[in-house]
């Protein structure tokens, strides 16, 4: 035997804090594109409206992809979590019919 072990539970575990993480930078895209307005200041905000909606928008996309990347990973942990359970499953089942009943 190799020594090599996976945690099925702490994968499983990290997939569900990713899972959770994505749904709030979800929020957080939310939040930067609805409420990071500026008020109606006519020439008061007329100097920084460019560059405050540069922000807004790099923020919106960048909270966007934070949120697709989690998303994606933590399926993609699930799915590894599957693997090995289904393997360490298959592995117990072999043992088991080795052993005389």
């Amino acid at each position: 035997m190799s020594g090599f072990h996976v945690n099925v539970h702490a994968l499983r575990d990290d997939a569900k804090r990713m899972a959770d993480t994505a749904a709030a930078a979800s929020k957080a895209q939310e939040y930067a594109s609805g409420k990071l307005v500026l008020g109606d200041g006519h020439q008061l905000f007329a100097t920084v409206k460019k560059g405050h909606s540069a922000v807004v928008d790099a923020l919106t996309e960048s909270y966007k992809h934070l949120s697709n990347l989690l998303a994606a990973s933590a399926g993609e942990l699930v799915k590894t979590a599957d693997v090995y359970q289904s393997i360490d499953q298959a592995h117990a089942e072999q043992l088991d019919s080795i052993y005389p009943k």
